[in-house]
């Protein structure tokens, strides 16, 4: 290879990982290390879902860097770009783990382009892993091995997530407020909503197409048909989350998300009319303990909400008559309003959010 085609080959290699770090910035801060390249190493890397400390760089055979951080979210995705300029070759591996999961992982062994000492080889890199809901930590690591005559250096980049966990209130409501249901006496509603200076929108909406579309659909039912029930959920809950389990209302969030279990999501299939009524109605259940969570917050600024001002018994209570009364304006049939009725018994929000499958 003569100079101008070896120039314009570098050139080129050079492009790509300009193309790929100005695609990496659009979505999330990418970090390089080291600095300057270690024997030809260097790796730009950036982690969606969590949040990164400062990080700890050491020096030696192997350069090292090793940082602790915090996750939120359902999946953590590492990617980046892998580069080399040592002229023999190196090996990436990227690793991303969790508790009580199995790891995802890549792995790739490059060499330079015609095998010119000087020319570079970069490998860009994706990894993703879903995260289960009870998992309270995880970890990553990004591995660029070279390879030279005289043996192998490297560079590493570690990390170390722990899970943050927001308040939460409990689930949706299926329990009775009397041990006898024929004694059920549906308790005071919580007051209409006050009209709003600007139309509310519907909530933001995530998850796999087929639960965004049974999600959109029972909320699409309750704007026609209660629209001030539709008016609570929109002006309480800003976005709505299907997750694989473990669903709960993160009420101090701005704005406040509403996490479904996927499993809650399923049971209501299109074969039955009532499906989208049910759903409609376990969402305005969540949207009353926001609304309990925020109605205090507003009367007394300043001061921390105390759980039983949106959880608990009489908090449950309060919101099932709520989830009664938007299911009974839907339409909801005679065994679904029981059903509602005969909840509180259970005393399901004293479940772990780890152990909720729904």
């Amino acid at each position: 290879m003569n100079k101008e085609k070896l120039s314009m080959h570098l050139m080129k290699n050079t492009t790509i990982i300009l193309v790929l770090l100005a695609a990496l910035s659009q979505a999330v801060l990418a970090d390089v290390f080291p600095a300057e390249p270690f024997n030809g190493l260097q790796i730009t890397y950036s982690v969606a879902g969590a949040t990164l400390g400062t990080p700890v760089d050491a020096e030696g055979f192997t350069f090292s860097r090793t940082v602790d951080g915090t996750f939120e979210g359902n999946a953590i995705t590492i990617s980046g770009v892998a580069t080399a300029t040592n002229g023999w070759g190196a090996t990436i591996d990227v690793s991303v783990s969790a508790e009580g999961q199995e790891s995802k992982n890549f792995h790739e062994k490059k060499f330079p382009k015609d095998g010119l000492y000087g020319n570079s080889m970069s490998q860009p890199f994706t990894v993703t892993l879903p995260l289960k809901s009870n998992a309270k930590t995880a970890s990553f690591t990004i591995s660029l091995e070279g390879s030279y005559n005289a043996g192998s250096r490297g560079v590493v980049v570690e990390g170390v997530l722990k899970r943050v966990q927001p308040a939460k209130s409990p689930k949706p409501s299926t329990t009775p407020l009397t041990d006898k249901a024929s004694q059920w006496v549906k308790p005071e509603l919580l007051p209409d909503a006050k009209t709003p200076q600007a139309p509310v929108s519907m909530p933001q909406i995530i998850g796999d197409s087929e639960s965004v579309a049974k999600i959109t659909q029972a909320l699409n039912i309750l704007k026609e048909k209660a629209p001030k029930q539709y008016e609570m959920v929109a002006k309480n809950i800003g976005v709505i989350k299907v997750v694989e389990s473990g669903s709960g209302m993160y009420v101090a969030e701005n704005p406040p998300r509403f996490e479904i279990g996927k499993a809650s999501v399923e049971q209501y299939g299109s074969e039955s009319p009532m499906s989208p009524v049910m759903l409609a109605g376990t969402i305005v259940h969540d949207a009353a303990h926001s609304k309990l969570y925020q109605d205090y917050q507003a009367k007394n600024p300043g001061s921390t909400v105390p759980e039983e001002a949106y959880s608990g018994t009489e908090a449950e209570s309060k919101c099932l008559a709520a989830q009664y009364d938007a299911v009974q304006k839907l339409g909801g049939n005679e065994f679904v309003l029981d059903d509602i009725k005969n909840s509180i018994k259970d005393e399901y929000w004293k479940v772990d959010f780890e152990k909720r499958w729904w």
